[in-house]
This record gives C-alpha cells, structure tokens and sequence, in this order.
C-alpha cells in the first residue's frame, strides 16, 4: 500500500510497527523516515509527538529532510491531531499544492489545534476545530 500513496503520516508507534525498528529518539526518527521510503512511500511525514516534547516532527521529501518545529503540549496529549494533520495535507495536495507546502500548512494549523485544544472529562485534551 505505502508506494500508492502520496505521502504517509506515521505516528512513532505506526512507524515502529511498518519498519519494525524501535524509534526512542530524533536520530532513529529520520533512519525510520528513510526505511519507509525504501519500502515505497513516496513521502514520508514521521509525527514526533510520542517521543516526549510533541513538537517535533520530519518530512521526507524526494531525499529532502525538512525538520517541522511546533509548540509542545503543555497539559498533556491532545487527541485528534493526526487526524487533523492528515486531513489537511489530503485537502491541501487536492489544490495542488505542493508536498512541502501541503505539510507546512498542516503542521501550522495543528499547532493552532492543540493551542485551542479542550480538557474534557479525565481523558487527553481534544482538537477543537471550530475555535481555530
């Protein structure tokens, strides 16, 4: 499936279970990064937020690195912005956007996400989209 797709956007989880190598830091984030592109995606987006700060994350992009800084999650994690990310790049590339363009958007908007996020009930913060 991975070399249908335009670009893919793993978590540090997903991308442990599609490359089976344990990530635990930034340097094994881009060797995961790279390992996904050997196995057919075309562009990898590895989310970094599993590994503790939630800021950081990498774009592989036809052999460009591109390292995407945001804002860490101050009240724990907040659920639902994978989802956000993922659906903005899919809108943005259906504009015709570029790759880059497509996740530098994305990753800006999901900053707002989590900046806006919700504590509600005992659970993670939630995204909230209509306070964006």
């Amino acid at each position: 499936m991975l070399p249908l797709a335009e670009i893919v956007t793993p978590n540090i989880g997903e991308a442990e279970a599609l490359t089976n190598q344990k990530i635990s830091n930034f340097d094994e984030m881009k060797i995961a990064a790279q390992t996904l592109r050997e196995l057919g995606a075309k562009n990898v987006f590895l989310k970094g937020g599993h590994l503790g700060d939630g800021a950081t994350d990498i774009l592989l992009s036809d052999d460009n690195l591109k390292i995407l800084r945001g804002e860490p999650v101050k009240d724990g994690q907040v659920h639902g912005t994978g989802c956000i990310l993922s659906s903005i790049i899919a809108v943005e590339l259906g504009k015709g956007n570029s790759v880059l363009s497509a996740a530098l958007k994305a990753k800006a908007m999901v900053n707002l996400a989590i900046k806006h996020s919700l504590k509600i009930g005992r659970g993670h913060n939630v995204a909230d989209w209509e306070r964006m």
